[in-house]
């Protein structure tokens, strides 16, 4: 994931959600994705496990109540992703569950 484009897009929930469907289709053969992601003055790093269904936000912060703008927009294009006949393998759930 393009940490540039994340952040062009953040304010642009269809532009945003339509990068990163893009970015699960190409690498949609890859165990993980990683991608740096920059909200409220902070780097954080986001690793998509797509064998596992789950994304987790790395946080050096460690906020207790995160509202991240990218977790509603990641399990969004998830969801499209696997309804669009993308890569589930054998997990229980069949969307992505942010952590």
């Amino acid at each position: 994931m393009c940490p540039v484009k994340l952040l062009d897009y953040v304010h642009n929930e269809r532009q945003c959600e339509e990068y990163l469907m893009d970015v699960l289709n190409i690498q949609q053969e890859k165990k993980y994705i990683m991608g740096a992601f920059y909200e409220g003055n902070h780097w954080m790093l986001i690793v998509v496990c797509l064998g596992l269904n789950t994304a987790y936000i790395l946080d050096s912060q460690q906020r207790t109540k995160k509202k991240l703008s990218i977790k509603g927009r990641l399990k969004a294009a998830w969801i499209i992703h696997c309804v669009n006949g993308g890569r589930r393998n054998f997990a229980k759930k069949n969307q992505l569950q942010s952590k």
